[in-house]
């Protein structure tokens, strides 16, 4: 389980091609939390879109859609993240982006 933020870029500097320059566009819509008034826990969802822009004049494209579920909990300095569970519904091609993908 990842629970700093530095673990999570070592995670993703690993797995995602990276030049210094994002070429990837993350759209987050339809987010909906769900919670209990008084309870330090609440879970969420929402749906995602990654969009690829590659080298200057190649169009821009969806290689990735899905949705996150979440859970959050409420501690001392406020609410933070206590799951996400990555769902992929659609996936498109991957190769400008995961070096191994193939896709």
């Amino acid at each position: 389980m990842l629970r700093t933020p530095e673990e999570i870029r070592a995670v993703y500097e690993r797995i995602v091609m990276y030049d210094g320059a994002p070429r990837t566009r993350h759209l987050i819509n339809n987010l909906t939390i769900e919670m209990v008034d008084g309870d330090d826990d609440a879970g969420g969802r929402c749906y995602y879109t990654v969009l690829q822009g590659g080298e200057p004049g190649t169009p821009i494209q969806p290689i990735l859609a899905g949705r996150y579920e979440d859970r959050y909990h409420r501690g001392a300095d406020g609410w933070e993240f206590a799951d996400r569970l990555f769902i992929m519904d659609l996936v498109g091609d991957q190769s400008q982006h995961f070096p191994a993908s193939g896709t």
